[in-house]
């Protein structure tokens, strides 16, 4: 009789022990991701500065027209070109309900 209660105890210690260890794994890879992008963050601060990159880059716009007009035809194409939406694609759990030739399936196509 006492197996028969300790294994929903030893069940939930089970349980416990996996959601703790989970969320422990969760929490050390946010902080490591957190660290690493302030890494990446003061590197490229510090690279933009030894290499006077905004300076370089406020002149090139000033000066140079082909820059200007490259930027801009780049600006202008990442605004027009969105991303393409997924189509979305009906299965039998999803509700897709019909024969494959209703569905435009392959059954009888070369027939018609």
């Amino acid at each position: 009789v006492a197996p028969t209660f300790a294994w929903p105890m030893v069940a939930y210690l089970l349980y416990a022990t996996v959601v703790a260890l989970t969320s422990w794994s969760g929490r050390r890879s946010q902080r490591q991701l957190q660290a690493s992008e302030a890494r990446m963050r003061k590197m490229l601060t510090d690279l933009k500065d030894s290499t006077h990159y905004d300076k370089t880059l406020e002149l090139l716009r000033k000066y140079d027209p082909d820059f200007a007009a490259a930027e801009a035809k780049q600006r202008a194409r990442l605004r027009l070109s969105p991303a393409p939406a997924p189509r979305p694609v009906a299965t039998p759990l999803q509700g897709g309900t019909g024969t494959p030739r209703q569905l435009g399936g392959l059954a009888g196509s070369a027939l018609r």
